[in-house]
């Protein structure tokens, strides 16, 4: 098995990416000085790619998910408060045109997502941090994280209970509707490795 590479589009600095077949889309940001969010979609598996259409005064995209072969889903990374708190008003955006064009789809209700993943064109989980105004200086280990469903496509969320002394969850993958796996940091590790993997059956 054999990799072939392909060039990306100028200053184009991409964050995450989701394929489905040869239908692939890039996120993240413009590049440079540019820290506004930036797009591109490839029909042909990546060898060429297509500026996509995004809202106006979008912070860059950080993470991407398919939940079909024409809806995809992302999230951006909000902007600083001004008490130090980190990230708010991460934005959901969604695309039903295989990521030529996205819409606000509406504002994160769990503080900066870090990873999406779907498991219909519908139904997906977010993985992430919680900042609270206020906490000062940022330190991912000891900041809490969190896990999140939608059935509805991002219009409303419920939060899952993750065990207490879980910090930052980076990274969440659903093999099925019923199976997903999240790794995450954990806040009181003293030996090895302080990253720990979560898992949900059901």
């Amino acid at each position: 098995m054999s990799w072939s590479s392909h060039s990306i589009v100028g200053s184009f600095a991409p964050f995450a990416g989701a394929c489905d077949g040869v239908t692939c889309v890039l996120v993240g940001t413009g590049g440079g000085s540019t820290q506004r969010a930036a797009a591109y979609a490839s029909t042909d598996g990546g060898g060429t790619w297509s500026p996509a259409t995004l809202p106006s005064g979008l912070q860059p995209m950080t993470s991407v998910a398919r939940g079909s072969s024409s809806t995809c889903y992302a999230s951006t990374s909000g902007s600083p408060d001004n008490n130090g708190g980190g990230p708010t008003g991460a934005r959901l955006v969604t695309s039903t045109d295989g990521g030529q064009s996205w819409h606000v789809t509406g504002t994160s209700p769990n503080g900066s997502d870090t990873s999406i993943a779907c498991v219909s064109a519908s139904a997906c989980w977010a993985s992430g941090l919680v900042f609270t105004p206020g906490q000062g200086p940022i330190t991912v280990a000891f900041t809490a994280g969190f896990l999140a469903s939608t059935s509805d496509g991002g219009a409303s969320w419920q939060r899952a209970s993750i065990p207490r002394d879980i910090g930052a969850v980076a990274q969440v993958s659903c093999p099925s509707a019923s199976t997903c796996f999240a790794l995450a940091l954990h806040k009181t590790w003293s030996n090895g490795s302080p990253f720990v993997l979560l898992s949900r059956q059901g």
